[in-house]
């Protein structure tokens, strides 16, 4: 596949991933609270059945940054495999994507101040920072345990 087809997709994959991200956010909080508490109760279902109490309100704070965290590493591993596919790979290159990164998790959280009910939070910005970090350097160490993997082979 070209350099340019690779990058392209890249492009498009973490641009609907934002997009993704901000229709999260655009959902007011009773759709958002329904959707963490389906995972909270399916996750103190489980904990009861293997004899662990739980907090449920410790549990929805839990999988609600979870998931910020998450959705911003996906990111992240996007945004960095579109200098990857393009062989780009310098400090610049992160930072870009960093930056990338925190514009969206600044968007989001402002956004999250216009849904009925949200609210947007600092420490949401830092915890989605931290998430896109993960996600470039998954991408940092696999892209470097690879081509170390084909210079043995070489």
């Amino acid at each position: 596949m070209k350099v340019k087809t690779k990058r392209n997709i890249f492009i498009i994959l973490a641009a609907v991933w934002i997009l993704f991200i901000f229709w999260n956010s655009w959902q007011p909080a009773a759709t958002s609270s329904q959707m963490s508490g389906g995972i909270v109760a399916r996750l103190v279902g489980l904990l009861t059945k293997i004899g662990v109490s739980s907090d449920e309100e410790m549990l929805t704070f839990i999988v609600r940054k979870t998931a910020h965290f998450t959705e911003y590493a996906v990111l992240g591993v996007l945004s960095s495999m579109i200098f990857v596919s393009q062989r780009i790979n310098t400090f610049q290159s992160k930072i870009n994507v960093l930056f990338i990164g925190v514009m969206s998790a600044i968007c989001d959280e402002a956004i999250q101040l216009m849904s009925d009910g949200r609210s947007g939070e600092i420490r949401d910005v830092f915890i989605d920072f931290f998430g896109v970090l993960t996600g470039v350097l998954i991408v940092y160490i696999v892209t470097t345990f690879t081509v170390k993997r084909k210079k043995k082979r070489g």
